[in-house]
Parts: structure tokens; C-alpha cells; sequence
């Protein structure tokens, strides 16, 4: 039986020359090289979130820029939707061939369908 205090309590009540002193001065070293590292670790924290702040902010300023970049370009698919719009329209009040009509709606096909050549680059 191990009773309240564990193995060190016998081997202290024992006697086995100076078992106790020698598990203190070990506790001690212990316990020293744990305030260090915990020191090391505090110093160490604000630099690596430093780090990390920046890098974050990077990608920040990155996102919002391709943010904006993709807002532009929906702003200026939809004016150039809405120039062939109006040109079908145009083409249609006076009469347009159906081969210039289609020239046109080829034109609107590859470059606004999901699959169309203009897209397909710009994916690229």
C-alpha cells in the first residue's frame, strides 16, 4: 500500500540516503527550466503573431483588391450586355439580315455564356 504520500514518502521514511533532498533539488531544476521555457514562450508569442498579422493583413489588402477587380469587371459585362442589347434592338427596328444578327449573337454567346471563349481565358 502506497498510503497518503505516494513512493516518495517511503522511500523517504526509509531512509535511502537522501532520496528526498535529491527529489527537492530535481523539483527545483524542474520547475526552473519551466519558468524559462514559459519565459521563452511569452517572448516568442508576440513576434510569431506579429508575423502572423502581417501576413494577414496581406492577404487582406490581396482579397480586397481581387474584390474590386471582379466588381469592375461585373460593372462592365453588364454595360457591354447592355451596348449588344441595345444594338440587337437597333438591328431589329431596321431590318438586319439574319446573318448579321447572328454575327452578333455569337459574338454576346462567346463572350458572356459560362463557357464561352472569353471566359474560358480569363479563367486562365
Amino acid at each position: 500500500r502506497r498510503g497518503r504520500r505516494g513512493r516518495r514518502g517511503r522511500r523517504g521514511r526509509r531512509g535511502e540516503g537522501g532520496g528526498a533532498m535529491e527529489d527537492g533539488a530535481k523539483r527545483q531544476r524542474k520547475a526552473d527550466a519551466g519558468r524559462d521555457n514559459s519565459r521563452k514562450r511569452k517572448k516568442e508569442t508576440p513576434d510569431e503573431l506579429e508575423k502572423r498579422v502581417n501576413a494577414l493583413e496581406s492577404e487582406n489588402l490581396q482579397l480586397r483588391l481581387q474584390l474590386k477587380v471582379g466588381k469592375e469587371t461585373v460593372q462592365r459585362d453588364a454595360q457591354e450586355k447592355s451596348e449588344i442589347t441595345v444594338q440587337l434592338d437597333e438591328m431589329i427596328q431596321r431590318q438586319a439580315s439574319d446573318s448579321e444578327l447572328q454575327t452578333v449573337l455569337e459574338t454576346y454567346v462567346k463572350k458572356f455564356s459560362d463557357y464561352g471563349a472569353v471566359r474560358t481565358d480569363s479563367i486562365r
